[in-house]
């Protein structure tokens, strides 16, 4: 996995352009969604409203998931991706995918086994502890090993890890430096 240094910032014009402007071919098999975003990549999305930050995160997570390139097509590899939603009801993540995944679509068909979703606010029972807090890391690995040999995704490449609303994985509510330095050290 390349070492890559520091947290990712991304413009819009080059998410949606078919190249990025200012990078470099990367090898095929480090490509998570073309050249922009690499194996080992930290990137965060920021904005002032929380509902178009988790759209935006669950349309890239469905594009890796689904083999999509960043304009849309097919031809990318599909990846193993593992969505963690902290702060959504689960209501509002059904709305939210019924109205980006059309029901028996291509897409729809491209993540049926490559998509996975943890959803405290369904089942808070399943996810104990924060992520920036041992307890939590090694439930979160422990999932991402589930995901990994998971015989339905064997034929599926790594995992992409999503975290929706990070401060709502923190134990300081993603307002404490440290909380955010322990939980990007472990990543």
């Amino acid at each position: 996995m390349p070492a890559n240094d520091g947290i990712k910032l991304i413009s819009l014009g080059d998410l949606m352009r078919e190249l990025p402007s200012e990078s470099k071919a990367a090898p095929p098999d480090t490509t998570v969604l073309g050249n922009l975003i690499l194996q080992g990549d930290v990137v965060v999305i920021r904005g002032k409203e929380a509902e178009a930050m988790s759209f935006v995160a669950t349309c890239l997570g469905l594009m890796i998931a689904g083999g999509r390139k960043r304009n849309g097509n097919m031809g990318a590899t599909k990846r193993r991706t593992l969505y963690l939603d902290g702060h959504n009801a689960s209501h509002d993540v059904r709305h939210r995918l019924s109205r980006l995944l059309p029901n028996k679509g291509p897409l729809w068909d491209g993540v049926q086994k490559t998509f996975r979703l943890v959803l405290p606010s369904a089942q808070p029972e399943l996810f104990p502890t924060w992520l920036d807090e041992k307890q939590g890391q090694d439930f979160l690995e422990k999932a991402l090993r589930q995901a990994k040999h998971s015989t339905v995704l064997d034929e599926v490449p790594p995992v992409v890890l999503v975290v929706d609303n990070l401060g709502a994985w923190l134990s300081d509510a993603g307002t404490h430096v440290a909380s955010i330095r322990r939980f990007l050290h472990w990543l």
